[in-house]
């Protein structure tokens, strides 16, 4: 994205704190995640906040300080994510459109395949995902759960979960190759066009009209 997302300004949230819970609206991550010089490339959003180490830790600790996020402790550190308090904020500046949202994971299975989980907050935008994805031939399955907590401040009364297997292949010949990318590119356009669904804030631009008044 060239220019930042779409917002009311209707909190007083600054731009850096506002794209620091872009990352943190759907999951908690720990600082150094966060820090300016790796935050572009580690998250693939288009756009970065301004700030450096030190403003970052100290950004942290006031948003905490006012109720916008928790931190808790393992292993690794400490680790951030947004509170009730936060996601309204966060919800008031960007306005999700949460019957469009989704996510997606991977994992490999013990036979060598790809599985593409979609979780998603209703039945018809889980169908398209599975509709569009993956490029391959999959074996795909449908089920419903209830809500575990995928945003947690944000509850859903259902959860509709997609699942597709699929041989993804990892090494080719150049002309195999070359195929592949035809392929992937041509795809990737049919998503672009028929997309119907966001993960992340860039995504959900698709779905707010400039005066912020959400389909």
């Amino acid at each position: 994205m060239k220019t930042l997302p779409f917002r009311t300004n209707v909190t007083q949230l600054s731009d850096d704190e506002l794209i620091l819970l872009d990352i943190l609206f759907s999951g908690g991550t720990w600082e150094d995640c966060l820090c300016g010089d790796t935050f572009k490339e580690h998250w693939n959003l288009g756009y970065s906040h301004g700030l450096n180490d030190a403003e970052l830790h100290v950004c942290l600790k006031s948003l905490c300080e006012h109720g916008i996020l928790r931190v808790e402790s393992d292993e690794r550190g400490p680790c951030f994510s947004m509170t009730n308090h936060g996601g309204r904020l966060w919800s008031q500046e960007r306005c999700p459109v949460w019957e469009r949202f989704c996510t997606s994971r991977y994992t490999d299975t013990s036979r060598g395949r790809t599985l593409m989980t979609i979780i998603a907050t209703t039945s018809d935008i889980r169908d398209t995902c599975l509709d569009l994805w993956p490029m391959y031939l999959a074996r795909r399955r449908k089920v419903e759960v209830r809500d575990y907590g995928l945003i947690s401040w944000h509850p859903f009364r259902k959860l509709y979960v997609g699942m597709a297997t699929y041989f993804e292949p990892r090494e080719w010949t150049g002309s195999e190759y070359s195929a592949y990318r035809k392929a992937y590119l041509e795809h990737q356009e049919i998503i672009r066009r028929e997309r119907n669904w966001w993960c992340r804030v860039p995504e959900l631009q698709k779905f707010i009209p400039s005066d912020g008044v959400t389909k």
